[in-house]
């Protein structure tokens, strides 16, 4: 079950925006797919990751890739630079995707 609890997730989120600009790929997919849309509805977070995940791209591997792709809500996040960053890194990953990746990538491309 998720955890429910907002006052939980606006201080992961409020240490998400600080740590974000010294998060690794890793780091930032895993905010970027771990966070519940739900319940974490903070414009500056989305943002901060969707800095993070630029700055990153060119690291992130497939599966780092499909999960940002996947994970950021596109209603929060309609950054051209960004997608066009995850869009690049999905051409460049693609045939090391798995199936999942490459759905997670079908799915959350907007």
């Amino acid at each position: 079950a998720e955890v429910q609890d907002r006052a939980l997730w606006s201080a992961l989120a409020q240490g998400a925006i600080r740590e974000s600009a010294r998060m690794n790929a890793q780091g930032i997919a895993n905010c970027v797919n771990g966070f519940p849309k739900a319940e974490v509805q903070d414009r500056a977070l989305w943002s901060a990751l969707a800095q993070g995940a630029i700055r990153e791209s060119v690291r992130m591997n497939a599966q780092e890739i499909a999960n940002c792709v996947n994970g950021f809500p596109k209603a929060e996040v309609q950054d051209r630079a960004l997608w066009s960053a995850l869009a690049q890194g999905a051409i460049r990953e693609s045939a090391r995707m798995n199936a999942q990746g490459i759905a997670n990538c079908v799915n959350g491309f907007p």
